[in-house]
């Protein structure tokens, strides 16, 4: 299924230091894809990556959350 923030294109404007502007030109020319839809892509794919590492970082403190609760538990049982 395809995230909704996905589905509708809309167009931005950046400014990039020069190095890594030729290297994406050099990317592009070697995947033969224009400029424009490589650095789409790779924009993408990083929000996208970025959206899946939150969401782990909150189910892993929630998994760590529930840990504390069963240990203070024990404790306050004298287990």
């Amino acid at each position: 299924m395809v995230d909704p923030l996905f589905r509708k294109p809309c167009r931005i404007s950046i400014t990039i230091p020069d190095q890594p502007y030729q290297l994406l030109v050099e990317r592009s020319l070697r995947e033969g894809r224009s400029l424009f839809n490589l650095a789409a892509l790779l924009l993408e794919q990083s929000v996208q990556q970025s959206q899946e590492a939150a969401h782990q970082q909150a189910a892993d403190q929630q998994a760590a959350d529930q840990r504390v609760a069963v240990s203070a538990g024990r404790l306050s049982r004298g287990a």
